[in-house]
């Protein structure tokens, strides 16, 4: 009987130690998934830096700082809104605890007003009438400034220049190296002048003159023809200003 007992504790101890090991192996194998066909495992680093019972969850846990791709840029930092200083300006500008706070002034840039040319002296002295007096053509002209009416002859000098040569309805003036065709009612420029009248009268009465250059020229009084065309342009005036 004692033979049998031993014999049985001979086999009892081995399938005790043999059912340890079995379920040490089963425990150590539940955390590795069984590979399946054509998946290929995903390596994260060396082979020997791995542990052989480390799951895969837990490998890929363990990847290097280095092949860590960075998710932004600037990974913790926030993206600076566009515009946001602007919005805020206004406060800046208008802090009332300010001690340089004060009135908001626009900027503006000044214009300085720019004066007109001056126009030339020739813009004011127009052609009113010619006449013929012994072969000779005598031409009118009026300073549209001062109202004052000069009679020129060829060679006559007028403001910046002289007169050139003189037909029955036009005179040639010439100034520097420009010669220019003035008919009736225009200016010695050629263009359109005022009609200034005033004084026309007085001078088929008298027989002053003005000054040309800053000279004093003396001329006889008008004779009868040039008195009476000076009489039908100052009719013509006062019908023009009666209309």
């Amino acid at each position: 009987m004692k033979k049998y007992f031993r014999h049985l504790k001979i086999l009892i101890i081995p399938a005790l130690l043999l059912g340890l090991s079995i379920a040490t192996w089963s425990d150590a194998g539940k955390g590795q998934a069984p590979n399946r066909p054509g998946e290929a495992r995903q390596t994260t680093g060396p082979a020997e830096d791995r542990e052989p019972n480390m799951s895969v969850a837990e490998q890929e846990l363990t990847i290097p700082a280095e092949t860590q791709e960075p998710t932004s840029p600037e990974e913790g930092q926030r993206p600076t809104p566009a515009g946001s200083w602007d919005a805020y300006r206004i406060v800046v500008e208008r802090n009332m605890f300010s001690r340089q706070r004060g009135p908001r002034l626009e900027r503006t840039r000044r214009q300085v007003p720019v004066a007109p040319a001056a126009p030339d002296p020739e813009s004011y002295v127009v052609l009113k009438g010619i006449v013929q007096e012994d072969g000779e053509f005598i031409a009118f002209l009026e300073d549209t400034q001062s109202g004052q009416i000069r009679r020129v002859r060829q060679g006559d000098s007028v403001v910046r220049g002289k007169v050139k040569a003189l037909t029955l309805d036009s005179i040639e003036y010439e100034s520097g190296d420009r010669t220019t065709t003035v008919t009736m009612g225009l200016n010695l420029q050629g263009g359109r002048g005022g009609a200034a009248f005033a004084g026309m009268y007085e001078l088929s009465q008298t027989s002053s003159a003005m000054p040309a250059g800053g000279t004093t020229e003396t001329t006889t009084a008008p004779s009868e023809d040039e008195a009476e065309i000076l009489r039908q342009l100052m009719e013509r005036r006062q019908q023009q200003v009666g209309n």
